[in-house]
């Protein structure tokens, strides 16, 4: 090392060394799509729940700058109203159906109906992505 060299006070490196890395050009940016994000709408967006109450939730308020989120409330979609009787996943002979124990209706085709309508309309899913999510989500 020369005497009056300069030193890096970091690394302790000559600062000369870094020239070839001073002179290394950086690769152009890209840009990359914002990620799309499902996600209910009473979690941080809209007083849908219900008993028509909102979610708080510190985690979608920060995701909210990262992403597009597509708030949706599928009760509300199939035209329950806020507030509403609960509706709850109910196990019979024949299936899950989802019924609203309070009125006993059952809510699980029109329900069925609006999750395949709201699936169908992205067209960025893959179709074996759509199909996993409408048999198994």
């Amino acid at each position: 090392m020369r005497v009056n060299q300069e030193i890096d006070t970091v690394d302790r490196r000559p600062k000369d060394s870094y020239a070839s890395i001073r002179n290394w050009k950086v690769p152009m940016e890209r840009d990359y799509p914002r990620p799309r994000i499902v996600i209910s709408r009473c979690i941080e967006f809209d007083p849908c729940r219900y008993d028509g109450s909102k979610i708080p939730s510190p985690t979608v308020a920060l995701l909210k700058s990262f992403a597009d989120c597509i708030p949706v409330c599928p009760e509300v979609e199939i035209g329950l109203g806020i507030p509403r009787a609960t509706v709850r996943i109910v196990r019979m002979q024949d299936g899950d159906h989802l019924i609203q124990p309070a009125t006993g209706r059952d809510v699980t085709s029109e329900m069925t109906g609006f999750s395949s309508r709201f699936l169908d309309s992205f067209t960025l899913f893959s179709r074996p992505v759509v199909d996993l999510l409408k048999n198994h989500g």
